[in-house]
């Protein structure tokens, strides 16, 4: 299936209507980024393995096990324990998914052209040209009060988060 990124919800309609096609094999095709977000990558997996990679667990499971841990383990405030158990699931994750998944980037196919003898050069050809410079413009403009208000409070709670951190580090040093 090309633009497989369609059936990454798995409530969607088209997700739901590709997961009922019976078939011997699968293959997934997208040029969108797969592991920008856990549910996502949960759904393309599902989708492609009909839930054999992933054990056959469900979202809410998954969401459980996978998704909530390796999330609150990359916050800022996230203590010691926290991180670790997200790296080991990540760890865990790209060991069951890595052998499913070719990732190829314009070096990658530099690389192959080089490798195969190919007069081919990617970094000429019009399907590879190189992205123009990024500029990047700064606007300063004042906030209105309850964007402020708002702002505070977001500030405040991430001071809080740091300093219990902070304090942690302390007592169990």
């Amino acid at each position: 299936m090309d633009e497989a990124h369609n059936v990454k919800n798995i409530g969607a309609k088209t997700s739901k209507a590709i997961r009922t096609i019976k078939s011997d094999h699968r293959l997934l095709l997208t040029g969108t980024p797969v592991l920008n977000n856990l549910a996502d990558f949960y759904g393309l997996m599902d989708a492609m393995s009909e839930g054999a990679i992933l054990a056959n667990i469900t979202l809410s499971t998954f969401k459980r096990q996978y998704l909530i841990p390796i999330e609150a383990g990359r916050k800022n405030c996230a203590n010691t324990f926290e991180v670790g158990r997200a790296n080991r699931l990540s760890k865990m994750l790209r060991d069951k998914s890595n052998f499913w998944i070719l990732r190829r980037t314009k070096k990658d196919l530099s690389a192959q052209a080089a490798d195969i003898g190919s007069n081919l050069d990617v970094r000429e050809s019009k399907e590879f040209q190189p992205l123009p410079p990024k500029h990047d413009y700064v606007l300063w403009c004042k906030m209105t009060d309850i964007q402020l208000k708002i702002y505070k409070s977001k500030l405040i709670k991430k001071i809080i988060c740091v300093y219990k951190v902070y304090y942690r580090f302390l007592v169990f040093a």
